[in-house]
Parts: C-alpha cells; structure tokens; sequence
C-alpha cells in the first residue's frame, strides 16, 4: 500500500476528502490545498480533481 506524507494510507486520505466534502467547505479547502501542493501521488490528485 502507497503511503502519503502524513503516513496514512492513500485511500484513507481520499476517504477523508470525500468525507470533507459532505461536511463543509472550509476543512475540504485546506485538505484538498494540502494534498495539491505536497503531495506526489498521482492518482489522489486525479481523485481529487474528478467530480
């Protein structure tokens, strides 16, 4: 399993996002920001950025 920076799995951080996103928009900004700017994996951003 590919890790992420903060060393949580990667589809634990994507599950966290989708859950931001039903719960408001100011933790979903500062997740989504996080995961745009530092992180290096490819396929969390496409998940990030695909409706």
């Amino acid at each position: 399993m590919q890790k992420a920076k903060l060393g949580i799995t990667v589809g634990l951080l994507g599950a966290t996002i989708y859950l931001m996103a039903l719960m408001g928009s100011i933790p979903l900004i500062i997740i989504a920001g996080y995961v745009l700017l530092f992180e290096e994996n490819e396929w969390l951003k496409k998940r990030l950025l695909k409706p």
